[in-house]
């Protein structure tokens, strides 16, 4: 069906790559990423948004929002917090991971196994409302993707997303 598609809109440019893999002319493939509403998503102010949340930490904050499986590269976020911390000397770094789904209870054990339990706060699944909060507390943007390959990036962005660096997590270590 896809091969006999006028045109196919994948959310992202790594999706289109694989439509396009799977034999869909690239002429035919469009990448239109999820819309994001301006004035509901705006930043507020860092300090008012971790009161708001109780989050009494002055350290950076690296916040995931989003699905919590395997497959979203959760496990390996939060296991890329250990080098961080215990290597790297940033016991101050917090990992707030916003959501919930089908690994909630193996991400939990993991975070226990790695003794990272005052590194990594699992926040479950938020209003889209209230998301823009804890988003707000953080320094940097944590945007994980696994791909095909089941290699994991990194994306940091600056709080007004200016600008961004990507890169591999299992190079982290």
């Amino acid at each position: 069906a896809l091969r006999r598609a006028q045109r196919v809109i994948a959310v992202s440019e790594h999706m289109a790559e694989r439509v396009v893999e799977l034999g869909v002319p690239r002429a035919r493939v469009v990448a239109q990423h999820n819309g994001v509403d301006g004035e509901t998503f705006a930043l507020r102010d860092v300090a008012a948004a971790r009161k708001r949340i109780g989050l009494a930490h002055d350290g950076p904050v690296i916040v995931y929002v989003g699905n919590v499986k395997l497959g979203k590269g959760v496990k390996v976020l939060v296991e890329a917090m250990a080098p961080l911390v215990k290597k790297h000397g940033r016991a101050d770094a917090l990992l707030c991971v916003v959501g919930s789904g089908e690994a909630d209870a193996e991400i939990a054990a993991r975070v226990r196994e790695l003794g990272l339990s005052d590194n990594v706060r699992l926040c479950g699944r938020q209003l889209h409302t209230d998301v823009p909060w804890p988003v707000s507390t953080r320094v940097t943007i944590a945007l994980t993707d696994q791909t095909v390959h089941g290699e994991v990036r990194y994306c940091e962005s600056q709080p007004d997303l200016s600008w961004s660096v990507g890169i591999r997590l299992h190079e982290v270590n």
